[in-house]
């Protein structure tokens, strides 16, 4: 349903979220080991992540990437149209027609806007730290 790309950058902003703040910042090195993501791969999202402002950075020796507590209040459903950049989750045809009146045709039209107001009330309700928070107490109690 995501691309690539923004599967990463979602893994990679939820652990960010959970786990740093201004004073406890992550590395890049640390973060792909976490998150299991490729590292150059991981570098390249999270320089577009903070070139969109939705995580922060410092550089030097003790350096790495953080969010603010505004960066973390933001709803999941902003990040996702940022890396995908634009809403074509919420709204491109979901069988990849491209004319408008193919989807006012079709057959599943209904449907689909029925699951789109669903996945808008799913990733347009917690923050980005309430859904890493609810994520992370999933993980825990599968052990």
């Amino acid at each position: 349903m995501f691309s690539k790309r923004s599967r990463y950058g979602i893994r990679a902003i939820l652990h960010i979220a959970l786990h740093t703040d201004e004073e406890n910042l992550v590395g890049t090195t640390a973060l792909a080991q976490k998150t299991g993501i490729n590292e150059p791969i991981l570098s390249k999202v999270l320089q577009e992540l903070t070139k969109k402002k939705m995580i922060a950075s410092k550089k030097g020796r003790n350096g790495g990437f953080y969010m603010s507590t505004v960066q973390k209040s933001q709803k999941l459903i902003e990040v996702i149209k940022e890396l995908d950049q634009s809403d074509k989750l919420i709204n491109d045809c979901m069988l990849g027609q491209k004319s408008d009146r193919t989807c006012d045709t079709c057959p599943y039209s209904n449907d689909v806007a029925t699951i789109r107001a669903e996945l808008k009330a799913i990733y347009g309700t917690d923050t980005i730290v309430e859904t890493a928070k609810k994520l992370n107490y999933k993980l825990v109690n599968r052990k």
